[in-house]
């Protein structure tokens, strides 16, 4: 489907049929660089491991899965589909800022998956079946400058209904101990950082560059994005160039001094050794056990 609009998501009709588009060598969903995806089974089964995490998606099951993961395919029945939306990380930095506090954020991350209710099923599918249909009609070149602009607000704004009615879902199903709190100006300031470092991670590691951006001394920042997620701020960026250097080496036959160039090392026995640092494990024995234990999970899949 092109985007004329330029919508910063797509949407799609997943089935067992057309899943190949999705799918890295028949055994991995197909990773979305810098993209948040979100999936609703709406018919049979899907098993996949995410992060070393089994799940089992039904009818009225839900996932997030985040920029950089990638989740092996274990099984998936001839009768599954799916409703999916992949949005821009900035898409979901926008929908999010001044609703969900840091902390909050982060316990969403971290529980990716929900079976919605049948009531909450019936309401959300017929607004992802009318988004898909909106974009699958209109999405198309022709149109005056004033027709573009108003219909591309539309179906954003499509969008950002049912994506509120998800997060409403989501944080309502949270324990009462982790229930979001007054979103400050200073959570903001930390949405900030983490959007900058999804889409400045590969050319910039250093701390200075995104207080640099952000107009703050690296030393406050750190100590803010500490305070505010638990995590220290380098490891917010180390996350991510792993993730990346992973996702690379798991779903690409890129060689490792390409991925080395790709994520601005360097030279690869630099890069080499930062992964090793962090993963345990050399890029290339990284890549040989990743595909050790793919084809392991395809094989079984077939018995």
């Amino acid at each position: 489907m092109t985007n004329y609009l330029k919508l910063p998501f797509q949407c799609y009709m997943v089935s067992a049929e057309n899943a190949g588009q999705f799918l890295v060598a028949g055994s991995k969903v197909s990773p979305f660089d810098g993209i948040l995806a979100f999936a609703l089974c709406t018919a049979g089964t899907l098993e996949l491991t995410k992060q070393d995490v089994h799940y089992t998606l039904n009818q009225c099951d839900t996932m997030f899965i985040l920029p950089t993961e990638t989740a092996v395919m274990q099984h998936i029945s001839p009768d599954f589909s799916c409703l999916a939306v992949v949005a821009g990380y900035d898409f979901y930095i926008e929908t999010v800022d001044g609703i969900l506090d840091i902390p909050t954020q982060i316990a969403l991350s971290q529980h990716p998956f929900l079976t919605l209710t049948q009531q909450q099923y019936q309401m959300i599918v017929p607004l992802m079946l009318s988004l898909y249909d909106r974009i699958a009609t209109d999405d198309r070149s022709g149109l005056s400058t004033y027709q573009h602009r108003l219909l591309r607000k539309l179906i954003i704004s499509m969008a950002s209904t049912i994506a509120y009615e998800l997060i409403h879902i989501f944080v309502s199903n949270m324990c009462d101990a982790t229930a979001p709190s007054r979103v400050a100006r200073l959570d903001q300031v930390v949405q900030r950082y983490i959007a900058l470092v999804f889409q400045h991670f590969a050319e910039h590691r250093e701390i200075s560059f995104y207080a640099n951006q952000m107009h703050l001394s690296a030393h406050y920042l750190s100590t803010l994005v500490k305070q505010r997620t638990g995590v220290n701020a380098s490891a917010w960026v180390r996350d991510r160039v792993i993730g990346e250097a992973k996702r690379m080496l798991d779903n690409t036959t890129l060689s490792v001094k390409q991925i080395a160039a790709r994520l601005n090392f360097p030279n690869q026995s630099f890069f080499g050794r930062y992964f090793k640092q962090h993963v345990g494990l050399s890029p290339a024995q990284y890549r040989s056990s990743a595909t050790s234990k793919s084809a392991a999970a395809t094989n079984g899949s077939k018995q």
